[in-house]
């Protein structure tokens, strides 16, 4: 697939010059999310002998938000930084993204 987008090329160049080349005092920073995630039981395989039942209708326990970032300079040790939150707004964001 390629993008529509008529500035695409020029976007993943810079991308790719990001990448390839730290900014001198500047992080290159990957930033992900994750939607609202429902707090209750899911099922799924195991290692048991016997797996739990899991009722088609639950009550939901709570939702929560995540979100990801880690700078792609340093992935090499596999530092993910993941945070939950019970609500996502700006303030979030930058919250994540002041720690890296």
């Amino acid at each position: 697939m390629e993008s529509k987008d008529p500035k695409f090329h020029d976007k993943k160049k810079r991308i790719d010059e990001l990448r390839a080349k730290r900014p001198r005092k500047g992080k290159v920073v990957s930033f992900d999310e994750k939607g609202t995630i429902a707090v209750k039981h899911y099922g799924g395989k195991m290692y048991a002998e016997k797996a739990p039942k899991v009722e088609a209708k639950q009550n939901v326990r709570g939702v929560f938000e995540m979100l990801c970032a880690y700078d792609i300079h340093t992935i090499h040790t596999h530092e993910v930084m993941c945070e939950f939150y019970n609500h996502k707004s700006h303030v979030e964001v930058a919250d994540i993204l002041t720690n890296i």
